[in-house]
């Protein structure tokens, strides 16, 4: 019954998608395969993918002026913030890279599919999400929750390089944090982890961790544990390399905002889409 009126929830919700979306529906593309340096205010959000023969386009965010609405992520693309700011969300998907270590996020930061982000600093201000992707922490700030996984499909995994770590108080070392109850994350019960960043930042955030996915705590560099990780995240990665509509069910998107609907919208297909396109469950 719960799902069924969760369903019936988002479905309206798409259906009234097309007309909420049109006035964010501009976005400036980054697709070229170069090299692009941003210390200027862009109004609308950006759009970041490698170019038709496969060469990375990269947009690095620079201190001193860098502004903009919000970013999407996909296809052979690197976004590197160094500094300025993103009013919204940050939504990286398929295999694209994501370095943040200084300015701001104003909202969500999002890892679908292969996705790679990393955090050495700076400002998030709502949750960060590790839906099938990897994200691995060592600095910053979050704002309020750490999200791995979307459904059971979506094996998300979260590492975290610090040290001092507590769950509701409780010291817990290192190792890995799994579901509780074995479902979907946001069925699961409010968890406390506290600790110290790599960084020294303390993190303080409440975390949910989906059945199948991973928060992995380790004082040591993500690249060893990838190591232990073996072909499992790796066999994931290949899995997901098609895309995620075929993983990204309308019940799973009752989480996410219109806007970042949007922005997934776009990481899902390599071509412009339509302002009147959403997306399949």
């Amino acid at each position: 019954m719960i799902r069924q009126s969760i369903l019936l929830i988002v479905t309206m919700a798409f259906l009234l998608f097309p007309m909420a979306s049109q006035n964010a529906d501009a976005y400036m593309y980054f697709d070229d395969g170069q090299t692009h340096d941003i210390a200027y205010i862009i109004n609308n959000g950006i759009y970041v993918k490698g170019d038709t023969f496969g060469n990375t386009t990269t947009v690095n965010l620079l201190p001193g002026g860098g502004s903009i609405m919000d970013v999407a992520s996909s296809k052979n693309s690197r976004v590197v913030v160094s500094g300025g700011s993103i009013a919204d969300s940050l939504v990286a998907s398929w295999n694209s890279y994501v370095t943040f270590s200084d300015g701001s996020i104003g909202n969500q930061l999002y890892a679908f599919d292969s996705s790679q982000v990393t955090v050495s600093g700076g400002t998030i201000g709502d949750t960060i999400n590790s839906y099938g992707g990897l994200i691995t922490i060592s600095g910053g700030s979050i704002g309020t929750d750490i999200i791995a996984g979307l459904n059971g499909a979506d094996r998300g995994v979260v590492i975290i390089k610090g040290f001092n770590f507590a769950v509701d108080g409780t010291p817990v070392g290192y190792g890995e944090l799994h579901s509780v109850l074995g479902g979907v994350w946001a069925m699961e019960p409010d968890r406390r982890l506290t600790g110290t960043l790599l960084s020294g930042d303390q993190i303080d955030n409440n975390f949910y961790v989906n059945e199948g996915s991973r928060i992995i705590l380790t004082p040591v560099p993500s690249a060893v544990i990838l190591g232990g990780l073996g072909l499992t995240f790796s066999g994931w990665l290949l899995h997901k390399s098609t895309g995620i509509g075929i993983e990204c069910r309308f019940d799973d998107l009752i989480y996410l905002s219109i806007r970042e609907r949007s922005l997934l919208n776009r990481c899902i297909h390599s071509d412009p889409v339509d302002s009147n396109m959403i997306l399949h469950g």
